[in-house]
């Protein structure tokens, strides 16, 4: 996408030019029943916008669990989201969606669910999920 493209992207958003991007085309793992923009909507609707950047320097905030680059999974479509998280303040949010999913959503790490690790397994995936939504928010 052209620099000029972004502006009027920014200027019909009325917002700051990247506080909010939204996923022109899915992750190349997912292949789930549900369509691609229902869950890119879900996700946007909670302000968790594909491939989002919450801290340029990768440091969490004191007294928060943040996962950077990381991966959202499901069971049922693979992995449906990527990008920075804040587990202690979206820990919610993550669990709200996958209620709405009906399924439990698993965070990855980037190197666990990326370059030569989408393909794999989802139970291979699921086991190196650092947390998922039955558990409690960090």
């Amino acid at each position: 996408m052209s620099l000029k493209s972004l502006v009027n992207m920014k200027k019909k958003l009325d917002a700051p030019l990247f506080a909010k991007t939204t996923s022109i085309i899915p992750p190349i793992e997912f292949h789930g029943e549900s369509t691609w923009k229902d869950v890119d909507e879900l996700f946007n609707s909670k302000g968790l916008y594909c491939g989002r950047m919450i801290s340029g320097n990768k440091e969490s905030p004191k007294g928060c669990k943040c996962v950077f680059n990381a991966n959202v999974i499901s069971p049922s479509c693979g992995k449906i989201w990527y990008g920075d998280l804040n587990l202690t303040k979206e820990g919610k949010k993550l669990k709200d969606i996958a209620i709405q999913m009906g399924e439990t959503l698993y965070v990855l790490r980037e190197s666990d669910c990326r370059f030569d690790h989408e393909n794999d397994p989802i139970p291979l995936l699921i086991s190196k999920a650092v947390w998922n939504t039955t558990l409690d928010v960090i």
